[in-house]
Order: structure tokens, then C-alpha cells, then sequence
């Protein structure tokens, strides 16, 4: 059973999970996983979940789907990279949902002026703020900072394409995210932005990213999002 009160996501809850019982054997490789629905009543979340879960063990090669048979224990692993872990565009693509982003910001900015710690006050960074949508529903705020040699690659991709993405192929070489998630209230402008139904929580993640080599974050990233992000009825998810 997942922790619901723990600022770490569900899906990650029940990957870790299943990471565990695999390394103690309960599930061996070539082994078959439960089905969606035994996990979902094993763990007690719902189907989007378990799907997100299980799309990242596959995306980093834990399991084998295996269509009209089920879930399976892979017998080898291989390293993904830091792509699942950054991406929003990368892990509603795994659940198979269209997303799409609208820049209502980009320009440049003194850190100072933004709060940004690990900056000194007067190190000026590029700002740009993204609004992004699943299902043509608002579902996350993007607030993404970044240092001059960054901002040149990222600057001239598609509104709706992935930052992260863009980073990771680019031939900046990262090697340390420093990562906070946490809940909280939604404040004044998160109200209005994002659908949050009868409750008034949202998640709040925090990135600072470090190319090798350099002490200085060459990125920093905000995203702010509905808590109940993966129970929202998207289309996309009921046609798989």
C-alpha cells in the first residue's frame, strides 16, 4: 500500500515497489507480474498509476510487455538516463497522453529578482514560463531558468517539445540534479491556472541542474501541478 500523505508521486511509490520485490526475488526474472488490476487493488491507486509505474520499469528495461500475454520480469536491465526523471513531455508520453505547452514567457532576468539561491543576485539567467496542457486541460506551470550556453539550445524548439529532451541530446553534459518534491497550497495564480477541483493542494518540484565539471547549475526549473494529476479522466488514457 502507498503512502498518500508522502510528497513523492504514487506512480514513483509503486515502481519503487516493484523494484523491491524484484530485487528480493518475489518476482524473478522471466517471471510474470500481476495484472493491472491486481496491482491496482495490491497497491490501492488507479489504473493511471499503475500505468506510469509500469511504463518507466519498462522505458529502463525491469519488465518486457508482452502483448496478449502480460508483464514480465526482464532477465538484464539497462541504465535510461536521466530523461525519465526530468521530462513531464517524456512521462505523459508513456502513459500515452498528447501534451502540449503554451510559452506565455521569455525573456531575461537578474537571479536576484527571482529567488533563485544558487545564483548571486546579479547573475543575469533567461526565463521562460510555460504553460502546459494534456487533453487540452491545463495540468502543470513551468517556470525553467537557464545560463547563456543553455538557453541557445533550448530557446529555438517547439512550444510544445521537451526541454529536458532537448538538454539530454544537446552536447551539454550532465552529471548531478539536485531534485525537491514537496505539497502545499496553491497560491492566487495557481488557483486560477490550474484545475484543481475541490482541492485547493498542488505539487511543487524544484531542479537545479549541473553540466559536469562546474559547480555552477546551468538550469533551474519549477513545475507546479494539480496533485491529483494522475486521476484527471484524460481521454487519451480511457482509449488504450
Amino acid at each position: 500500500m502507498v503512502n498518500k500523505n508522502s510528497p513523492i508521486p504514487l506512480y514513483i511509490q509503486v515502481k519503487e515497489d516493484i523494484l523491491k520485490q524484484i530485487a528480493a526475488d518475489k518476482y524473478p526474472p522471466d517471471s510474470q507480474l500481476p495484472t493491472e488490476k491486481e496491482l491496482m487493488e495490491l497497491h490501492g491507486v488507479g489504473r493511471a498509476t499503475i500505468r506510469a509505474a509500469l511504463s518507466d520499469l519498462e522505458y529502463e528495461g525491469k519488465i518486457i510487455k508482452r502483448r496478449g500475454i502480460g508483464t514480465f520480469v526482464s532477465p538484464m536491465s539497462r541504465t535510461a538516463g536521466f530523461e525519465p526523471l526530468i521530462s513531464l513531455t517524456y512521462f505523459l508520453d508513456r502513459m500515452g497522453i498528447k501534451s502540449d505547452s503554451i510559452i506565455v514567457k521569455n525573456e531575461p532576468c537578474p537571479a536576484g529578482e527571482s529567488e533563485l539561491s544558487l545564483w548571486a543576485d546579479d547573475f543575469w539567467v533567461h526565463h521562460i514560463k510555460r504553460l502546459r496542457y494534456a487533453d487540452n486541460l491545463a495540468i502543470a506551470i513551468e517556470d525553467s531558468f537557464f545560463v547563456d550556453k543553455l538557453y541557445n539550445i533550448v530557446k529555438s524548439i517547439d512550444s510544445s517539445s521537451s526541454v529536458a529532451h532537448a538538454i539530454l541530446e544537446s552536447n551539454i553534459k550532465i552529471d548531478k540534479i539536485q531534485q525537491t518534491i514537496y505539497i502545499r497550497e496553491a497560491d492566487e495564480h495557481e488557483l486560477k491556472n490550474l484545475p484543481l477541483g475541490s482541492s485547493t493542494s498542488v505539487i511543487e518540484l524544484t531542479r537545479w541542474i549541473y553540466e559536469k565539471g562546474d559547480d555552477v547549475p546551468v538550469s533551474f526549473v519549477k513545475f507546479v501541478m494539480p496533485e491529483s494529476l494522475l486521476e484527471f479522466p484524460f481521454s487519451t488514457l480511457e482509449k488504450r
